[in-house]
């Protein structure tokens, strides 16, 4: 019969103590969504603000203290 066996190893995945500060960042970043399609100087921007929200997002799942000091990096104007 199949046993189940417990994960040695817990994946980063279910590692989420903030998930409301990341919802609260999805709808802070999605809000500017619409003014970047419509500027195209910001629009060659985009996937460069892509790439290093990606990054921040993956270092939240494996360092999440080094990637809370990002954090105001997005709040500057």
């Amino acid at each position: 019969p199949w046993r189940h066996r417990r994960a040695h190893g817990r994946s980063p995945f279910l590692f989420l103590p903030y998930p409301p500060l990341l919802s609260s960042f999805f709808s802070f970043f999605l809000s500017f969504f619409p003014s970047f399609f419509f500027s195209p100087s910001l629009l060659l921007f985009l996937p460069f603000f892509l790439l290093f929200f990606s990054f921040l997002l993956f270092s939240f799942f494996f360092f999440p203290l080094p990637s809370l000091l990002l954090l105001p990096l997005f709040f500057l104007p």
